[in-house]
């Protein structure tokens, strides 16, 4: 039989983080201790017992305490230790845990409160102890995780370390009660400023974000009105698939009315739009959803405006083409080609010429031929100058220019005489 999901949240937890005390050796014992739990199934013991069934009966934490405590004074640890133990150990650090999660609030009180007072084991393994119990808490019971934490001095001054189990806990306690999660924050963040930071806040966004984004945006207005962009990109974060793309751009939309804050919105529609959903799907998925849900002018502009160091290099082209029908005003169309083509042209030049040679003439394309030129002036000046030659006289031809000439002023491979009369031949002065 496979180890409870308790123990497998825990590796997961513990693999997550680093620098508590014995971390990275916890993590193999609790590895070894998972081999145990099997091994124990294969020669016939189950986690319930024997004959599979399991105890039901009222636990007593003042017996389970003196269980953990006797262990812990035989040098095991509280999930087993692993390497050296035999099965049967493996399964006795199994069953404490599981019974410790059927202890209620008052029980679970009274048990956390024989350990720390039991002056038979040393300060070390009562740690080793205390964080065993804070994170089989963490999925099952994550409010009285995050009160086991709280009441530890000795837990709290690792720092970080606290910091990450905090925001483990408090994401889980926001995905079943959201509410109960933003009064522990109130509670604690004047006692515990150090513990219940922006980053603290964040993890409770995306907790609830997760499965409610209208929610998570609410929290936000409440608790935290300092960080909101940093704070929304972690909401965006969760938005997996189109139908996710949706409600989390309605409840961006109201949350940057409510808030007067633009910004927000400008920067969350970009993240939304070429966010963790591009990176995963691709043009393909982003460009059908852009044109179902009907973006406003501005915020497609907001969107597309650092577009250049978001797409990937090898979808640019088909970008490049979509702006063209995008319906953005022509001077945006002409902004966004030029700097796709000016990342791209570094990225992949010969990708990039050859897009070239070959796209049928258009403002967006006039715009990055002038990129292009601008780019490969510095390695080939005479094939950047044909492609110049290609353009009519206009902005595009002026901006790819002046970029030019720019450049060669900044080169001190080119004489001063030649960059002047660069300057004297295209029209423009020093």
């Amino acid at each position: 039989m496979k180890p409870s999901i308790i123990i497998t949240a825990i590796t997961l937890i513990v693999a997550a983080t680093f620098g508590w005390h014995r971390h990275q050796e916890i993590v193999s014992l609790r590895a070894g201790n998972a081999r145990l739990v099997e091994g124990a199934a294969a020669h016939g013991k189950s986690r319930d017992g024997e004959g599979g069934t399991r105890h039901r009966e009222r636990q007593d934490e003042g017996a389970l305490a003196a269980e953990f405590i006797a262990l812990a004074r035989e040098g095991g640890k509280l999930l087993g230790d692993g390497v050296g133990a035999d099965a049967e150990t493996a399964q006795r650090s199994v069953d404490l845990i599981d019974r410790m999660m059927r202890l209620n609030a008052p029980q679970l009180e009274s048990f956390l409160a024989t350990l720390r007072a039991e002056p038979g084991i040393n300060e070390i393994a009562r740690k080793d102890m205390l964080m065993d119990c804070v994170l089989a808490l963490s999925t099952r019971n994550p409010r009285a995780g995050l009160e086991l934490l709280i009441q530890s001095p000795e837990l709290l001054g690792e720092g970080s370390i606290t910091k990450q189990y905090i925001g483990e806990l408090l994401g889980n306690l926001a995905k079943e009660d959201p509410q109960i999660a933003l009064e522990w924050i109130r509670a604690n963040k004047e006692a515990h400023p150090d513990l219940v930071t922006d980053d603290l806040i964040a993890f409770l966004v995306a907790g609830v974000s997760a499965n409610d984004p209208t929610h998570a945006f609410q929290l936000l207005c409440d608790v935290e009105p300092s960080k909101h962009v940093a704070t929304v990109s972690k909401i965006i974060e969760t938005a997996a698939n189109p139908a996710q793309r949706d409600v989390t751009l309605t409840a961006l939309r109201r949350f940057a009315a409510a808030q007067q804050n633009p910004q927000v919105l400008k920067d969350g529609i970009s993240d939304l739009v070429f966010g963790g959903v591009y990176k995963e799907r691709g043009f393909e998925e982003t460009s059908s959803w852009l044109a179902s849900v009907q973006l406003s002018g501005e915020e497609l502009a907001s969107a597309t405006g650092n577009m250049e160091h978001r797409v990937k290099p090898e979808e640019t082209a088909r970008w490049l083409e979509w702006l063209g029908a995008s319906g953005l005003p022509e001077e945006v169309v002409r902004d966004r080609a030029y700097n796709l083509s000016a990342e791209w042209t570094e990225k992949d030049y010969q990708a990039a010429g050859k897009w070239l040679a070959s796209a049928p003439d258009s403002p967006g394309k006039s715009a990055a031929v002038g990129a292009f030129a601008a780019k490969v002036h510095p390695f080939e000046p005479e094939i950047a100058m044909q492609w110049l030659e290609t353009l009519p006289r206009g902005p595009d031809r002026n901006k790819a220019l002046q970029a030019i000439h720019r450049g060669m002023r900044e080169n001190r491979s080119y004489e001063k005489g030649a960059v002047d009369a660069f300057a004297r031949e295209h029209g423009f002065s020093e």
